[in-house]
């Protein structure tokens, strides 16, 4: 008999049905769970679900194999109590029973964590979590106004049968602060999605219009190099309106900067194979998928803080610069300017990507930690 395993993925809807149009707010930790969920659907062995968000309840068919299971979204007035309390959903937890699976897996840390994890108690079945961010492990959750939420945060992720975590950093920061044990699971991306299109010299930054992704220091790079095209992709949907607002009225001011707000997640490939570099300025993340889809392109990264388990130096792809807004523009100019060192890292990209992040080749272990759990 096939393994259930149910994948909850509020925001993905528009990964599958990305013709629907709408908001488009998924991050990273969206597009992986989309990932595995159609990767582990090819292998009959494995009856696969997806709760995901969607204009209505309930059963929403197949796409790629995988059955998706609609949850209306919770109201405005829950939302803003969950920013500051663990209010159930009603909505997700009948969700959660109708897809009646043996696993359920879910990534990134919320309130969603501890209703999964209170779901899969009661019903005896097993929890799956996965970390996307680096706050997912620190504690960071469980500081300030939302400590109620982070401490059912807390419940949720000490309460899953198996966790996954995105690095070693990760691993070491869950097992400090939640004494918990996790084992390291690379973000992966399919063998498709590789191919080494012409660049054109273009300095791309990716991301949602959030405060913490800071993107007014991309804008501040673009002025450093009048020169050189920077391409901005900065939807605002689940961000701030008004720093959206504020980042397109400078891009207008400069002559040198493409703003493109949302682009459909089927077309994003094509910027990062144009790109010469790839920038990013969060002040944290976890492990970006934005980083592995350069690295898939051949295009090498400059990250002001954000750099997991020092891959950037290790695999000698991009640079990390401790936060250092000079530092980071010296080494934007270093490779936009040395062509032999540009090509050298671009190919160390190719490199990496298909050494540690194809699906194909970590799905099988993925298989493994999923039939461990149902044993």
């Amino acid at each position: 008999m096939a393994l259930k395993v149910c994948f909850i993925n509020p925001l993905g809807y528009p990964l599958f049905f990305p013709e629907d149009g709408g908001e488009h707010r998924f991050g990273g930790a969206e597009v992986q769970l989309y990932h595995l969920a159609v990767e582990l659907a090819r292998d009959k062995e494995f009856d696969v679900r997806t709760v995901v968000e969607a204009p209505r309840a309930g059963d929403l068919g197949e796409k790629e194999s995988v059955r998706l299971q609609g949850v209306r979204p919770v109201s405005r007035l829950t939302e803003r109590l969950r920013k500051r309390f663990p209010v159930l959903s009603s909505n997700y937890l009948r969700a959660l029973l109708r897809a009646d699976a043996d696993v359920y897996v879910q990534r990134g840390g919320a309130v969603l964590t501890g209703e999964v994890g209170l779901f899969c108690r009661l019903r005896r079945r097993k929890f799956l979590f996965m970390s996307a961010h680096q706050w997912d492990c620190d504690r960071t959750y469980q500081r300030g106004p939302d400590r109620l939420c982070g401490r059912f945060y807390n419940f949720g992720v000490r309460s899953a049968d198996r966790v996954l975590s995105q690095s070693a950093t990760h691993r070491q920061l869950l097992l400090e602060h939640y004494g918990v044990e996790s084992e390291v699971f690379n973000i992966v991306y399919p063998e498709d999605r590789f191919r080494a299109e012409r660049k054109q010299g273009t300095v791309l930054w990716v991301g949602r219009c959030v405060d913490w992704k800071r993107p007014e220091l991309f804008l501040d790079m673009a002025k450093e190099f009048p020169s050189v095209t920077f391409v901005m992709v900065c939807p605002h949907q689940g961000g701030s309106r008004s720093l959206y607002d504020e980042m397109e009225r400078i891009s207008r001011g400069l002559d040198n900067v493409a703003f493109k707000g949302r682009v459909p997640f089927a077309h994003i490939n094509r910027y990062f194979g144009e790109a010469a570099v790839f920038v990013n300025t969060s002040v944290a993340e976890g492990f970006p998928n934005t980083f592995i889809q350069a690295a898939c392109h051949g295009t090498p990264v400059v990250s002001l803080n954000v750099d997991p388990d020092g891959m950037l130096g290790r695999e000698q792809i991009g640079f990390s610069c401790d936060d250092d807004t000079r530092e980071a523009v010296a080494r934007l100019r270093t490779l936009l300017f040395d062509d032999e060192l540009r090509a050298r890292y671009s190919e160390n990209c190719r490199r990496y990507f298909l050494d540690n992040h194809l699906v194909s080749s970590h799905i099988a272990a993925f298989k493994k930690c999923l039939r461990s759990m149902a044993d």
